[in-house]
Formats: structure tokens, sequence, C-alpha cells
């Protein structure tokens, strides 16, 4: 529990207030380290923290060949050391019409991997939502991400963007997790639909539903995604949501 006391004003102030910035709030320098999409490790800490496997208890190992110790060690020297210098890494996949995605590793009130959409022309920037212990999802439809990961020239990348999506048990997309892990470096082709299948399942959440308002786009019900104008979670302006229509205008229409 935190709790705040807060003294009188000082004399002259006739209006004062508290103001909160919120966890997702900073101007922390960035660095670009897309790169890592070509490295091993980089997908075995992306299994470790997003997939559930039923037949193995050390995925990177049977799957990629890499132990956790390996991993982690990788993770320290290409993630954690920006993080603690105060720079936070980002993967950024390019798509048509000067528009972009990236997953954002911040550190401020909590570590956080984030979504977000960009158009370089006009400068403008919005956050889907984000993995962490208080996370805010889900950040995609199926369609988006299913476009995203055709509209990349990054085809690995398409799995991460999956992750931020939820699915529906009846409609698992298994062949579309099934062809983006073809693409994903060291992973062994015999494990390619273990990979799949462990990061289905989970993404699987039966209560979330998506609706197409006629003002603000798509939303869901979630109580904690962005994409929630109902969310006391949620930071999107009617700006940011009429962003995100104009960024998915190629699937607009496409239905879950």
């Amino acid at each position: 529990m935190l709790v705040l006391v807060v003294g009188a004003p000082p004399d002259g102030f006739d209006v004062w207030r508290v103001e909160g910035v919120g966890i997702t709030d900073s101007d922390a320098p960035r660095v670009d380290i897309t790169e890592v999409l070509a490295e091993p490790a980089f997908w075995v800490t992306q299994v470790i923290i997003h997939c559930q496997p039923q037949d193995t208890d050390e995925p990177g190992l049977e799957w990629f060949g890499i132990d956790a110790e390996t991993a982690n060690a990788w993770y320290d020297a290409r993630i954690e050391a920006h993080l603690r210098s105060g720079v936070w890494p980002f993967i950024r996949a390019d798509l048509p019409d000067g528009r972009y995605i990236e997953l954002e590793m911040a550190c401020g009130a909590e570590y956080q991997d984030r979504i977000w959409i960009g158009h370089i022309p006009e400068g403008e920037r919005t956050m889907l939502g984000y993995h962490s212990g208080h996370f805010s999802l889900p950040a995609l439809r199926l369609a988006e991400a299913e476009w995203l990961a055709n509209a990349t020239s990054h085809a690995a990348s398409g799995l991460i963007w999956l992750a931020a999506a939820y699915v529906d048990r009846t409609k698992r997309p298994i062949e579309l997790a099934d062809r983006l892990a073809l693409n994903v470096p060291g992973l062994r082709p015999e494990s390619r639909r273990a990979y799949a299948d462990a990061l289905l399942a989970g993404l699987v959440v039966d209560d979330v539903t998506w609706t197409q308002d006629s003002t603000l786009g798509w939303i869901n019900n979630s109580m904690y995604s962005q994409r929630n104008p109902d969310s006391r979670l949620s930071s999107l302006s009617k700006g940011g949501f009429r962003h995100i229509q104009s960024f998915f205008r190629d699937v607009c229409n496409a239905t879950e």
C-alpha cells in the first residue's frame, strides 16, 4: 500500500494540485537494436516470456540448443546493459507508406515491453499496449497481427506482434504461427510446431471481445487494454484511437 501525505499549500497559492505522470511516461534516450532479430538467443528470451510449453522444462535448450544460463547472459549483455545505463532499446519493423511498429523495452516504474505504432512522415506515435507484471493487453486484433506479419520485411518479427494479441480457442491461428516460426533464427525444424503451440497457448482468452465503434474504430472490453476506452488504465485519447484507425486502414474492416 502506498500512502501519500500532502501538507498545506504554501502561502500565496490559491490553487494547488498533485499530478501523477503515469507509469508509461518517460523521455529516456533510446537505441535501435533491431539487429537482434537475427540472433537465436533473442528468440529464446521471447520463448521464456511468452510461451507456455507443455512437454519441456527447457524449451530454449530443446528447441534452439541454448540453455537458460547462456540466454540470461545474452539478455544481460544486449538488453539489460542498456537499461542499466538509462537507455531503452527498441526493435522496429518497417511497413508500407512510412509506417512502422516497435517493441520498446522500457525500464521506468516497472519493466515493460511496449508495442508502439508510428508514421514517420507525420511524426505521430501511439502506444497500443505492453507486456509487464501489470500488463496492458490485448494490443492488437488477430487480423492486425496477421497483416503486420505479412507487411513487414522482418518476417520472424510477426511472432512478436502476434504475442500482443488475444485469440479465441476456437480460432487459434496455428497455420500463421507455424509459418512465421519458419523464419525464427536457430529454431530447430522439428520444434517449429511446438513453438507455435506454446505461443498460442498463452494467448487464449475467451472472454475478451472486439467491436467496431463508429467513432473510435476497433475497441475491446478488456479491463487492462489501452484499446478499451472504458478502462481506467487506458491513456489513449480520441486522437490516439484515430491514429490507430488510420494506421490499420488496410485491415480496418476485417472481422475477427
